[in-house]
This record gives structure tokens, C-alpha cells and sequence, in this order.
């Protein structure tokens, strides 16, 4: 069951600190970083992880140091990015936000690309594939 994986446990604890298309300020709670990090560590343990940090460390791409590598991975997903947007709108959203929770701009849905999320949004009737 997907509540069983222990991936998914700590991705869904992380969303509580995400909210659809609202602008976070860019202070992050030591709770979110323990659950941040609590995310990453089950995401290192998975096999296709592994086998990507040795792929990527092995075309130089990231540290061979599986810490750094996590900490690479932290800057990589969470660290806020300024984003500009027609009409020179722009936001700081982390790559982690864009992805698993998305965005509204200019009354557009960007990102959400997380079919799991996405289901879960759509049974709380939140969203709808026919939209």
C-alpha cells in the first residue's frame, strides 16, 4: 500500500508546509527542515537514488560523498528560485514546490506534475483532471 513506503510517508508529511499556489516567505521551521531532511534520508535509501547519485558522481556531476550529495540535493529541490513570469511578475518557488504542490500564475496552473499528489488533491475535490 503507498502509506506503507516509507518515501511516501515522508513526502506526505512534507506537504503540510506547502500550499498550493501560496508565496511562502523564505524562512524555513526547524520542523520542516527535520522533515526535509527526514524526506531526503528515505530518498537516499531507494535503489533508483542510489543508482543515480552513482551515475551522476560518476560523470562528475555531483559528490561521490553521500552528505554532500544530500546536501546537493537540498539546494537542487528546496532552496526558493526566483521565477519571472509574463507582465514581470516573478516569485521564489523551490524546485520541490513547482513539481509535487505547483502554481497559479496569472490565473494559469504551472507545475504539479505529481500524479499522486494530484490524485489525492482530486479525491479531496480540490482539483479534476477535466478542468
Amino acid at each position: 500500500m503507498l502509506e506503507d513506503i516509507p518515501t511516501y510517508k515522508a513526502f506526505r508529511d512534507l506537504l503540510c508546509w506547502f500550499q498550493f499556489s501560496f508565496h511562502r516567505p523564505g524562512r524555513i521551521s526547524e520542523k520542516e527542515k527535520e522533515q526535509i531532511s527526514a524526506f531526503l534520508d528515505h530518498c537516499l535509501e531507494t535503489k533508483v537514488m542510489k543508482k543515480a547519485h552513482a551515475f551522476l558522481a560518476r560523470e562528475g556531476h555531483v559528490s561521490q560523498n553521500k552528505k554532500k550529495f544530500k546536501l546537493e540535493l537540498y539546494d537542487l529541490w528546496f532552496k526558493p528560485n526566483k521565477r519571472c513570469h509574463k507582465g514581470g511578475s516573478f516569485r521564489f518557488v523551490s524546485a520541490f514546490e513547482h513539481v509535487f504542490v505547483g502554481e497559479i500564475v496569472n490565473e494559469e496552473v504551472i507545475g504539479f506534475h505529481n500524479w499522486v499528489h494530484f490524485y489525492k488533491e482530486e479525491c479531496r475535490g480540490n482539483t479534476s483532471y477535466e478542468d
